[in-house]
């Protein structure tokens, strides 16, 4: 495909595209998308650029580029049915510079792509010579420091929230609600609290995570992942059920005792979204914040019984599962904690 930079009379085949995230909506930074269209259209009529289609990413961040109306867009031009891109201003094309200098400097002027920038006055068939020069790599370096600036505020207020005991998760925990008066407190939710508390008594009753969870697919309870369906009168996906890792993750969790434990993992950057798990000692806990659900000496128990019985057992070439008496039964003459022992008699292990 020969240079389109020095032809006349091209059909110019556009995309309009625009794209705003709810947080800069809310603030009223950028124009809505109907605003961004509107002034594009009339743009584009001026410019007598033809064939117009919209590409609206409402809602999608510009932190990369993994987004369903740009990835469409992409589309088409890879099928040679467009060939002009039309934007606001390069902050609404994206904000991750990295892959954004690729797209604009190399993979567009292969492909003979027109990209039309109306704010900072860039076109890049009008004035090829700009796109080759370091304004274009600047300007995408500041767009993304913005997310930077945005991800560093928006850490300093989780870390401030968390601290105060106010809970910022994006998914509640089963058992509990958002506070209406405030999305930050946690109330009970009455209707599967007695589940929550079943799922604690069988435990301390020594049934197995899997038993417990087959005992509560066995009464038609609902997965835990299917409450807000319900909340908010939605079908429930009934093969979604429970299973030992869903009845695990209950049992371990500190919050049925009131108290609100966050801050387990931290991200790599704004831009890798990859956690890393914290040590304990790192975790903000902030204690009574919130109605229990269980009794913290319940909790405790149950919290001996788990690593008793997730404590691995050797027998010198195999791990063993242990007993779920493991840690409880004692020598009545010593007082020592009895050990199971194995052996094999004519290839029968006893």
């Amino acid at each position: 495909m020969h240079s389109m930079a020095y032809q006349d009379n091209i059909t110019w085949n556009t995309a309009i595209y625009v794209r705003i995230t709810d947080n800069e909506k809310k603030k009223g930074l950028y124009d809505s998308v109907e605003n961004q269209t509107k002034i594009l259209k009339q743009y584009a009529l001026d410019k007598e650029l033809e064939n117009v289609r919209i590409f609206d990413d409402e809602h999608k961040k510009g932190g990369n580029f993994d987004r369903p109306a740009f990835q469409q867009m992409m589309e088409e031009i890879k099928q040679g049915n467009i060939n002009c891109v039309l934007v606001k201003d390069l902050s609404r094309f994206g904000r991750e510079h990295i892959e954004g200098d690729y797209l604009l400097e190399v993979f567009f002027p292969e492909n003979n792509i027109r990209l039309i920038s109306k704010m900072e006055r860039i076109d890049s068939y009008t004035d090829p010579k700009r796109m080759n020069s370091i304004e274009i790599p600047l300007i995408n370096l500041f767009n993304e420091q913005y997310l930077l600036q945005v991800s560093n505020s928006t850490k300093a207020s989780l870390k401030m929230k968390r601290k105060e005991g106010k809970f910022v998760g994006s998914r509640v925990p089963y058992g509990y609600l958002r506070s209406p008066e405030d999305k930050n407190q946690l109330i009970v939710d009455e209707e599967v609290r007695p589940v929550v508390a079943d799922i604690f008594s069988m435990y301390l009753n020594y049934m197995s995570y899997h038993a417990i969870a087959q005992k509560l697919n066995a009464d038609s309870i609902p997965a835990p992942a299917q409450r807000p369906k319900q909340l908010n009168g939605k079908e429930v996906d009934l093969d979604s059920i429970w299973n030992a890792n869903t009845v695990r993750n209950i049992i371990t969790q500190p919050i049925y005792t009131g108290d609100m434990v966050q801050g387990r993992s931290v991200s790599y950057s704004h831009k890798v979204k990859k956690r890393v798990p914290l040590p304990k000692d790192k975790w903000t806990v902030v204690e009574n914040t919130h109605e229990s659900i269980i009794d913290r000496e319940t909790f405790q128990i149950a919290q001996s019984i788990s690593a008793k019985k997730s404590r691995p057992i050797s027998n010198g070439k195999h791990s063993i599962q242990p007993s779920v008496l493991a840690g409880f039964l004692v020598c009545g003459d010593c007082d020592n904690i009895m050990q199971r022992t194995t052996s094999t008699h004519k290839g029968v292990k006893y």
